[in-house]
């Protein structure tokens, strides 16, 4: 603070401007935040399909090496589970037997808006919004 003719002359911020500056601040981080989860949950499900397609050619070693997919040679289950940040990637035991499988990725607790994702022995896809039970054909 300086006094200079008689008049005070302040240096910094007024409150008023802070609080501008803060408001402006919280505008931009509303207006961003959608857009930055649609970013992140776009890269979980592209994170999820690449884990999927990884374990389907984990699979079809495990078949190349035992000569079908539900067990190796000495009669022990195959159990394969995976994970990335957000899914859980493992085979459905309804669908598999020694010459077919099925691989699915669900959203961990936490992660609900994330789509379910599926492949087959024969590269089949398919994916779905609420939960594993109406698929639809392909990955977006």
């Amino acid at each position: 603070m300086q006094w200079s003719s008689g008049c005070f002359h302040a240096k910094g911020f007024t409150l008023i401007e802070l609080l501008l500056l803060l408001a402006i601040a919280g505008l931009l981080v509303t207006l961003s935040l959608p857009s930055y989860r649609v970013f992140m949950d776009r890269a979980y499900q592209r994170d999820a399909q690449s884990a999927l397609l990884s374990a389907a050619q984990l699979m079809e070693h495990f078949y190349w090496q035992h000569g079908r997919y539900d067990q190796d040679n000495l009669g022990n289950a195959n159990q394969y589970e995976g994970q990335t940040e957000a899914y859980q990637i493992i085979i459905d035991s309804s669908q598999l037997s020694q010459h077919q499988y099925r691989l699915m990725a669900q959203p961990k607790p936490g992660f609900s808006s994330l789509r379910f994702y599926a492949i087959d022995n024969r590269g089949f896809q398919e994916s779905s919004q609420s939960d594993s039970t109406s698929m639809v054909v392909g990955w977006d």
